[in-house]
């Protein structure tokens, strides 16, 4: 009997095993692929999967002069070294330097949460006017610098729109001050608008705006005396004379506006000062130490490459890290890390701009260990 009994036992435990779910690995049992990039554009938009119609997913690390780590995902096919059509590519900064061919500060490098777009240093180049003897400049950059200097060139960090602000003071203690909302580092197509003028006549000026965006463009001018007029070059005469604070807000064929300030004396005023400022040129610079920041860069089927790293970013753009966990060596044998990241970039190739709107992508980067 005892026998018997142990005989039934071991079999209801057998046939419960058989009858058990078997259990694999997330990676099979999800419907998600393990790795992929789905980006959603205004104009293009694309799905990669890693495995299939011969993309591959390759990471990789590099350490530039200064010691900075820059770790490396990307999605081609197998058959392209480089330069790839239909590739994405990420690359994200470390927090730190390292020593020469020390190990990676991947810990505090590589972690949930948001990341900042690399973006260049940008050199503006200002010139200011005034229409007496100078005393002093002041000027105000937006970004928490300033200078006192008559044509400052002035380095930003990144780029952006900085309210730019103009205090003259003459010899005699007359002071005038302008101030502008200046774009920084923005593709060509970007609405901008700076003004000048010029004397024709009796307290009669004519104006001109030096326009950036998308034509056509619809003019509002407003001249400071309770007149308006909405066309591209026109002549303005003063009742009496005096200073006036011009406005010209300029809107795009893609809505997008602009606002310019400027300050305008008739001929013939000697008693007042009027000060002024031109961003003359600006000039892109590298970042030799983009900390924690990111670069996204695509390349369409033509094997035109678009990076995000040209210009600065729309404000509402970001890329944001979901998870971070261990992985498996990858083929060189280096240690890698799986990461979902979320994000929405502007990636631009010099002429042309793409926007990557709530796209995202499982992702693998290398590093040294």
């Amino acid at each position: 009997m005892h026998f018997l009994r142990l005989f039934i036992l071991l079999f209801l435990l057998g046939l419960f095993s058989a009858c058990e779910k078997k259990k694999y690995p997330e990676s099979l049992t999800t419907n998600e692929p393990e790795f992929y990039v789905d980006l959603k554009g205004n104009t293009v938009s694309s799905f990669i999967e890693a495995g299939k119609l011969n993309y591959r997913l390759y990471s990789s690390y590099t350490q530039d002069q200064n010691g900075m780590y820059t770790y490396i995902s990307e999605f081609r096919q197998s058959n392209c070294p480089n330069a790839c059509p239909n590739s994405v590519r990420f690359e994200i900064s470390d927090s730190k330097t390292s020593a020469a061919g020390s190990a990676a500060n991947i810990g505090s490098a590589i972690y949930p949460g948001s990341y900042p777009y690399a973006s260049p240093q940008w050199l503006v180049n200002f010139k200011s006017s005034f229409n007496k003897a100078v005393s002093s400049y002041n000027w105000r950059f937006g970004d928490g610098e300033v200078s006192s200097t008559a044509n400052p060139s002035h380095i930003y960090k990144t780029g952006g729109v900085y309210n730019v602000c103009l205090t003259i003071k003459s010899m005699n203690g007359c002071e005038s001050s302008i101030c502008n909302t200046v774009a920084v580092g923005f593709a060509p197509d970007f609405c901008m608008a700076y003004v000048s003028d010029s004397v024709a006549g009796v307290n009669a000026i004519r104006f001109k705006a030096k326009t950036f965006g998308t034509a056509p463009f619809t003019y509002q001018w407003d001249f400071g005396d309770g007149k308006h007029s909405q066309e591209s070059y026109p002549l303005h005469t003063y009742a009496l004379r005096g200073a006036y604070p011009v406005r010209l807000s300029l809107l795009d064929s893609k809505n997008n506006l602009a606002v310019w300030n400027y300050n305008t004396i008739t001929y013939g005023d000697s008693s007042s000062c009027a000060s002024n400022f031109t961003p003359l040129s600006t000039v892109m610079q590298n970042d030799s130490l983009p900390f924690s920041k990111v670069v996204i860069k695509y390349t369409d089927a033509s094997g035109l490459e678009y990076t995000s790293e040209a210009y600065a970013q729309d404000p509402n753009n970001s890329f944001e890290v979901l998870s971070v966990s261990d992985f498996e060596l990858n083929e060189r044998g280096e240690a890698t890390k799986k990461m979902k990241v979320r994000f929405s970039v502007s990636v631009y190739s010099g002429t042309k701009k793409i926007k990557f709107e709530n796209s995202e992508a499982v992702i693998c980067i290398s590093y040294k260990k």
